[in-house]
């Protein structure tokens, strides 16, 4: 059996969470998916120049201070406050989550339609959190 294409390891706890995987195996999973990362971005640094004179594939959640007139809040380079973009990702990735969990995992999901669904929510969240976050 495959694995199912779990890339993310949101995706591997869910699936743990919900039964359908041992611990075990999660932990596999998730030292597997953060090795790889690490490999990628490695592959990517060393490949490429100038990498980090753009904002490509990096996240903005990285807190700015901005000061208004009453207080100094934490924001994001889009002008989201840091919590609010967090609530963003997480809502986002739920419905990844979920949407693997109903169509790919489920013993009684609609598995011709897994990789369409999962696309069209990857595609959503991106659509939703990348002006946001």
């Amino acid at each position: 059996r495959t694995s199912g294409g779990h890339l993310n390891p949101a995706v591997s706890f869910g699936v743990w969470l919900s039964g359908y995987m041992r611990l075990v195996k999660m932990v596999a999973y998730w030292i597997a998916q953060l090795v790889g990362g690490m490999v990628g971005a490695a592959l990517a640094l060393a490949t490429s120049d100038n990498m980090f004179d753009h904002q490509y594939g990096s996240h903005s959640l990285s807190p700015t201070l901005r000061q208004t007139a009453d207080n100094v809040t934490l924001v994001t380079q889009h002008g989201t406050k840091l919590g609010q973009g967090l609530v963003i990702e997480i809502i986002c990735t739920s419905l990844l989550v979920t949407v693997v969990i109903t169509t790919a995992v489920d013993p009684h999901g609609t598995h011709t339609l897994a990789p369409l669904c999962i696309g069209f929510s990857v595609t959503a969240g991106i659509l939703i959190s990348g002006p946001l976050t």
